[in-house]
């Protein structure tokens, strides 16, 4: 009996462009390891997905979610591409999730190599105008570079999965400090 390597992640891991798609399915994996619950909308139409998780109290928290990924600069090793513009997700929703897979140089996380890198923005924040200081939403896409120190808000916003376990008015009294 001949025996074959069982294929891994290896080839998605090595992928030129993540899919937004494949980047929903790595973060319900990432929750769901976290001990949140999610949800698919039944029609993805600016939602991509429902978390639920706990405030201090025990409460259910509910938030809608639309993910979006980065696609590696052509030209600029570390840089990478968002085309999520601010004024097309949707007001419903309540987490912006940018995820980014890149070879990183530990300056932010203190991890080195390959990794998937989530920001999780809140709406309110990815809106504001203060966030084009850095990180220009506005437009049709937008860059973040990895292997430099995240500049707010980014830099509240890298892991910060937090984020679902706050209520919204919570969220809504933090905004001022993801420009700090």
């Amino acid at each position: 009996m001949r025996v074959t390597q069982r294929k891994s992640f290896d080839a998605l891991d090595n992928a030129p462009r993540m899919t937004g798609e494949a980047a929903e399915c790595l973060l319900k994996g990432e929750l769901l390891l976290r001990k949140f619950q999610c949800y698919d909308v039944v029609s993805d139409n600016g939602v991509d997905l429902r978390v639920d998780g706990r405030d201090a109290q025990g409460n259910l928290l509910s938030k809608k979610v639309q993910v979006t990924t980065g696609t590696a600069h052509d030209t600029t090793e570390g840089a990478f591409v968002i085309t999520k513009k601010a004024s097309k997700v949707r007001e419903d929703v309540d987490i912006v999730a940018v995820h980014v897979r890149g070879n990183h140089n530990g300056c932010n996380s203190g991890q080195v190599g390959m990794q998937d890198m989530w920001f999780f923005i809140p709406n309110d924040v990815y809106a504001d105008t203060r966030m084009f200081r850095y990180y220009n939403t506005n437009v049709t896409s937008w860059y973040v570079q990895i292997n430099k120190t995240f500049k707010p808000p980014l830099d509240k916003a890298f892991n910060a999965w937090w984020v679902f376990n706050r209520s919204q008015e919570s969220l809504e009294k933090e905004t001022e400090s993801f420009f700090d």
